[in-house]
């Protein structure tokens, strides 16, 4: 696909945590990117788990689902 577009590990954390530096241009580009179509590998998705296990369980596994 031409118009899919790749996701990777700290695009998703700052989208998840409000404090994390890079949130408002994460928030700026999902909504960006909101009706494209995505790629993510399940090396991003266990880094993503791994990544929010403790503080952000609960959204890390909403985002792989």
């Amino acid at each position: 696909m031409s118009g899919e577009k790749n996701l990777d590990t700290s695009f998703i954390i700052a989208l998840i945590n409000e404090r994390d530096q890079y949130y408002s241009q994460a928030l700026d580009l999902s909504d960006r990117y909101i009706d494209q179509p995505i790629a993510i590998t399940d090396a991003i998705l266990l880094e993503i788990a791994n990544s929010l296990a403790r503080r952000y369980k609960n959204e890390a596994i909403e985002i792989i689902e």
